[in-house]
């Protein structure tokens, strides 16, 4: 079923939220490699494949930059106040 599809008889934006986290899974699933690009490209391949200390930084920054948006999500989730729909429930 496409999430353009679906209906909404509730209000509360259900779609538009799955279509939103779909829509992030695959701009992630996009950036991921073009990130890893970037290190490789930076660190340089041929250190890479030759010294394993520049492969464990490489991971390393890879891992880092992936819990950035997760950083985010969690304080949204712990600073955010509840929205106006959900506390008339």
């Amino acid at each position: 079923v496409v999430a353009s599809e679906m209906g909404d008889e509730r209000g509360l934006g259900r779609t538009s939220r799955v279509a939103y986290s779909i829509a992030l899974q695959i701009v992630g699933n996009i950036l991921a490699p073009l990130l890893l690009f970037l290190v490789v490209l930076c660190l340089g391949a041929e250190r890479i494949t030759k010294e394993e200390w520049f492969t464990e930084l490489g991971w390393r920054l890879l891992l880092g930059a992936g819990c950035v948006p997760s950083i985010f999500a969690l304080k949204e989730m712990v600073l955010g106040g509840e929205s106006a729909d959900a506390l008339s429930a």
